[in-house]
């Protein structure tokens, strides 16, 4: 009878384990990678590119509550380099230099219809309602 209690409690113990999230989905990943991409670059009248085949290529738990991912996307640019950063200079304040700045580090000059490849890797927190991406790490 002890040896069954034992084997009974032993399974409980291991499903219980088994159904806590442990790491995200990767549905979760996705979803929230792609609206941290989309999160203030574009506005409703103002499309400049779109986001397609994006995947995680890798992961890694550190302790309980942090996960890093490497994230992979494509990217089409729908305009051209010049006429986004008009439009981040006209429509920025005095920021939009500085936003015009940083796209040219982060991509280049490009021209409308470019594609390209872009690896990142984000940093995921467990809170209490989930998993979330921090959108404060640079890796």
């Amino acid at each position: 009878m002890k040896l069954f209690k034992f084997f009974v409690t032993l399974v409980f113990t291991v499903v219980l384990i088994g159904c806590g999230e442990s790491t995200p989905s990767n549905s979760l990943l996705k979803t929230q990678y792609e609206a941290l991409l989309l999160d203030g670059t574009q506005d409703q009248n103002y499309q400049w590119f779109e986001i397609s085949n994006v995947k995680k290529i890798d992961g890694f738990l550190e302790g309980e509550n942090v996960y890093y991912a490497d994230m992979k996307h494509r990217v089409k640019f729908l305009k051209s380099h010049s006429q986004v950063s008009r439009y981040f200079k006209k429509e920025g304040g005095m920021f939009g230099g500085m936003m015009a700045a940083m796209l040219t580090m982060q991509y280049g000059e490009f021209q409308a219809g470019t594609e390209a490849d872009v690896d990142r890797k984000i940093r995921l927190l467990k809170k209490e309602s989930g998993w979330v991406i921090d959108s404060s790490y640079e890796g």
